[in-house]
């Protein structure tokens, strides 16, 4: 029997509640030498460990029903008591203390102690003010040992910083304790540094700044009381929050040279805390900063995520990438995925900034690429923007080939990285890098390259003048399973055969006699794409024929196979008459604004009296359209080319009729001049003479 005692200890301390509640329950009644083993109050003791009142309440029941418990009610007050002030429940702590009171079970001054801290740190200074006289008249004695009067009179010291009273409160309290010295030598160490750090902790959490100076002063005049790393941290604290920056680099000059040993793994929060409040400033102080985060690397500290972050953006607001490698490569290791996620914002709102040049901006991408792999794909499209939108296609083209590099799945090029790649190349026109997507491409597996993903590749091609090229795609889409579609039509005939001036009206041709054999279904678009192609072959006039006999063709069912609608109808209209162009030196466009209805066309015998017999709603629209203002040029997009991309009709209206050429290529084509010249010369006469 004699170790069921330290088993049940044992059991205490490896959270074993369960077991020595068992243990307790089973052999309580038990004597050793006519002694009790004492066991509930091991048991009650883990109980209140766990936190769990119910579990605490519980096990008081079965030790008060106990017969070992007898004798021992002041340590059921004083767990119960030391329980609540933990859990910050000072009315429950308080309701226990009433009771040990009022049974005359007054309870240590260990657990006064307790109770008076626990009312300091949640400001409850009421509970306390009775308590904390009982302790200096009553418990505080010369018979006690003297750690427990030290800890008792510095508690009080504190409590009566909290509650108030200020520096004459702290020197009545103070003089009490020195008395209690004189008068009882041995009985209580003198104040000490822990004293004092009790007291200013207090003070610099209360923000009482008379107790804070007043402590200063007094660790000024009194040489034989040393101050602490605490103590200058605490003092540091105080500056941050007032705040006295001055005051604070002070107090972190002290730290550097009055303290010569740092504990293990230290965090450094206040000196951390200056360095952000430093870098905060406007402009930033950089000597003081390098200064301390030397004195820091030196201590092994490691820096916080704010303290990184902030620091971080100290180097990018200098552009010191050499500086931006090392800092990432030194602090980001260890940081939290959700802390790292922070890092990379940072270091793309500075490469996506106005002031960011292009240089600096692939360098930082090159420190988060091999820094940061997590770099999601959404962020690397990111990037892919905006170095085609910069002119730099090569650039974007190498953030593909890294993430086609990539192990992890989620960080590897998907269908839409290629689509973005090739809608951007289609502008960007540089065979180059086309010619290294479409490598890639053809080397990843993974993506489905199906007839909407070469429809990408063909507008890229046609685009780039890779026209060898863009009719092998074509070529390759036509002989698929899935064949082509609407888009493939679109891009064939808008993109591709309008630009090769050597295949490309007769191929025009040859695709349009195909889908009229096999009955495609061609969409308003499509046919807006083949009247274009076929009008920068200065061959309108075979265009418009085709299409008014195609809408003469009809099935049995009495429907036609091709649609026209208001892009076939401006796309006719644009290319047809010259003054429906923006106004230019060549062409003033009329003023039609005091004219009830559009004045005589020149081929008003061919294509005006079509308009009104066959379409007269799309006709008037255009008449109403043609009153507008041309829309303004601007940068072309991606959205602008994307054939799978919806235009309302009301945009496709004001595009087509109000000052349009052929689509959107009034705001990318240098040469519209030089066609327009072609039909005033040329075809104008022979669109006459049809």
């Amino acid at each position: 029997m004699r170790n069921v005692g330290p088993y049940a200890v044992a059991l205490k301390a490896g959270g074993e509640v369960d077991e020595l509640l068992e243990l307790c329950a089973s052999l309580s009644h038990l004597q050793v030498e006519g002694k009790q083993l004492g066991l509930w109050d091991i048991g009650m003791a883990a109980a209140a460990n766990t936190g769990d009142e119910q579990l605490v309440l519980k096990t008081l029941k079965d030790a008060v029903a106990a017969p070992s418990l007898v004798g021992m009610k002041e340590r059921v007050y004083e767990i119960m008591i030391s329980f609540y002030c933990e859990r910050g429940e000072l009315e429950k702590a308080r309701e226990w203390y009433n009771k040990a009171v009022d049974e005359r079970n007054v309870p240590p001054p260990s657990t006064m102690v307790t109770m008076l801290k626990a009312c300091i740190r949640n400001g409850r200074m009421e509970y306390g003010d009775e308590m904390l006289n009982t302790l200096k008249k009553k418990i505080i004695s010369p018979d006690a040992a003297s750690e427990t009067n030290k800890e008792a009179w510095d508690t009080a010291l504190a409590f009566t910083v909290a509650q108030g009273k200020g520096v004459a409160g702290l020197s009545l309290t103070f003089a009490e304790m020195e008395k209690f010295i004189e008068d009882h030598p041995g009985a209580c160490p003198p104040a000490d540094t822990t004293t004092l750090n009790t007291i200013l902790r207090v003070a610099v959490e209360c923000h009482d700044m008379n107790v804070v100076r007043e402590l200063e002063e007094y660790f000024k005049n009194h040489q034989d009381i040393d101050p602490s790393l605490e103590t200058y941290q605490l003092f540091l604290q105080n500056a941050l929050e007032i705040p006295d920056l001055p005051r604070a680099v002070s107090f972190f000059e002290n730290i550097r040279f009055n303290v010569a040993r740092f504990p293990k793994q230290y965090e450094a929060e206040q000196e951390q805390q200056l360095l952000i409040a430093l870098a905060s400033q406007s402009p930033p102080s950089l000597q003081h900063i390098q200064e301390i985060y030397t004195d820091l690397m030196q201590w092994r500290v490691k820096l916080f995520p704010p303290t990184v972050l902030k620091l971080l953006e100290i180097h990018l607001q200098y552009n010191d990438m050499d500086g931006i490698r090392s800092f990432v490569l030194s602090h980001v290791g260890y940081l939290t995925a959700a802390d790292r996620q922070k890092v990379i914002e940072i270091l793309m709102a500075h490469c996506f900034a106005d002031s960011t040049s292009i240089q600096t901006c692939w360098e930082t991408y090159l420190i988060m690429a091999n820094h940061l792999p997590e770099l999601s794909v959404e962020q690397r499209h990111a990037f892919i923007d905006f170095f085609f939108e910069h002119d730099n296609p090569h650039v974007a083209t190498k953030v593909l080939t890294h993430m086609t590099l990539a192990r992890e799945p989620d960080r590897m090029p998907n269908r839409d990285t290629y689509v973005k790649a090739f809608l951007h190349l289609a502008i960007a026109q540089d065979q180059t890098s086309l010619q290294t997507t479409h490598k890639r491409l053809s080397m990843d597996a993974r993506v489905n390259a199906d007839t909407e993903l070469y429809n990408y590749l063909l507008l890229a091609a046609a685009r780039s003048s890779l026209y060898t090229k863009a009719w092998i795609i074509y070529e390759d889409i036509a002989r698929s399973k899935e064949g082509p579609d609407s888009a493939t039509f679109d891009i064939v005939w808008g993109e591709l055969c309008k630009r090769d001036r050597a295949d490309g009206f007769r191929t025009a041709l040859a695709i349009w006699n195909r889908c009229r054999r096999n009955r495609v279904q061609l969409t308003d678009r499509n046919l807006a794409s083949f009247v274009e192609a076929l009008a920068w072959h200065h061959r309108w006039g075979e265009a418009f024929e085709r299409i008014k006999q195609a809408e003469e063709d009809l099935d049995e069912d009495g429907k036609s196979w091709i649609t026209v609608g208001p892009r076939t109808i401006g796309t006719l209209f644009s290319t047809a008459v010259p003054n429906t162009h923006p106004p230019s030196p060549t062409f003033p466009k009329p003023d039609f604004s005091d004219s009830e209805i559009m004045p005589p066309l020149p081929l008003d015998n061919i294509l005006y009296n079509w308009y009104n017999a066959k379409h007269p709603e799309l006709w008037a629209q255009l008449q109403q359209a043609m009153r507008k203002p041309a829309p303004d040029h601007r940068r072309l997009t991606v959205d602008d080319i994307n054939p799978y991309k919806d235009v309302p009709e009301e945009e496709v209206m004001e595009r087509f009729f109000s000052g349009g050429f052929i689509r959107e290529h009034w705001r990318y084509e240098a040469s519209v001049e030089m066609l327009l010249e072609d039909f005033r010369s040329m075809r104008v006469v022979k669109l006459m003479n049809i």
